[in-house]
């Protein structure tokens, strides 16, 4: 690709000194980090508990700034902490910064570590499918769950996590993506739709009720929400370009989660986007059942069975008002 098709980086981070030292430095490594630009986002402590980790990250910065394997290299300190959430937050001000000089970004959270031919890949596809509104975003993530689901080397999915996500700010301005009220009018059209949404993807179901009583906009959730009801597309690598470190619990909005840190992912320089059917592949919908629970059959059943009551009291008894 030409050097000035790159699209930059966004990454906020506030504290977690090993994550963001293991995001950064992988996508150093990254075939194209030398036509890329970076804009780091380093929120401001709220409390003395963060302080420690966030001068780490502060001292590794200016090391970084003053010799990188990027293009560019912006950090962006912040004055006050800014928080993750709301118009005024730490990623939302990279954003604006960001879309004032580009029309296409790449946004990670602090805690991913990327494959070599990662932003390769992000670039080719966010060029490939800028004009297509059936594409809303560009993962670098695939869940293990859908290893082995095409024998291309990409393919069209419903889950959009946040482990390293393209998008275009044309799109964002004019595709329409369901806000939490409208997901819930829709969660609320009828019990044959909560039903159905349920049982194709249950886990996503539950995390969406909670977003809405909550009263808040989760970027992810949205998204594959979006996916789901208006059938809109994520493009994914059938092997994922992404590993998340996330899950330890050290997240604000994440539990813990044990063995996302081994997933293996793609180790090639390089990476061709191939020509694929718009469709999503045959037994996907089956798969996204199994996404995000238990592998334990005991525990499949009980976590089954505490979301299916949560979504079922959730249609019953909660109005967003």
């Amino acid at each position: 690709m030409n050097e000035k098709d790159y699209a930059p980086i966004i990454i906020p981070t506030l504290n977690r000194y090993t994550h963001f030292k293991r995001c950064f430095e992988s996508l150093e490594r990254c075939t194209g980090a030398n036509f890329t630009d970076i804009f780091i986002g380093l929120d401001y402590p709220p409390s003395e508990k963060y302080v420690e980790g966030w001068k780490e990250i502060n001292d590794f910065l200016m090391k970084k700034e003053k010799e990188n394997g990027f293009k560019n290299l912006i950090v962006k300190r912040r004055e006050h902490n800014c928080g993750m959430v709301g118009p005024e937050s730490n990623g939302a001000l990279l954003y604006k910064d960001v879309s004032a000089v580009s029309d296409k970004y790449i946004y990670s959270e602090d805690d991913n570590e990327y494959s070599p031919n990662f932003l390769e890949y992000m670039n080719l596809a966010l060029d490939k499918y800028s004009n297509d509104s059936r594409v809303i975003k560009v993962s670098g993530y695939t869940s293990p769950v859908f290893s082995n689901i095409t024998n291309n080397n990409t393919f069209f999915g419903v889950d959009t996590p946040a482990y390293g996500l393209g998008g275009w700010v044309h799109k964002d301005k004019n595709i329409h993506i369901l806000d939490y009220k409208e997901i819930d009018k829709e969660l609320h059209s009828s019990l044959k739709k909560m039903w159905k949404l349920f049982w194709t993807y249950p886990a996503l179901i539950y995390m969406a009720a909670h977003m809405i009583k909550n009263k808040e906009d989760y970027g992810d959730i949205r998204f594959t929400m979006n996916n789901l009801i208006c059938g809109t597309y994520t493009l994914e690598p059938a092997v994922s370009l992404a590993r998340n470190w996330g899950a330890d619990g050290s997240g604000l909005h994440s539990g813990t989660v044990k063995g996302l840190e081994k997933q293996a992912i793609q180790t090639a320089l390089t990476f061709n986007v191939q020509d694929i059917p718009f469709e999503l592949p045959k037994f996907l919908k089956s798969r996204l059942f199994y996404l995000n629970m238990p592998k334990d059959k005991l525990k499949f059943c009980l976590y089954l069975i505490h979301k299916f009551i949560y979504s079922m009291h959730f249609f019953c008894f909660h109005k967003c008002k």
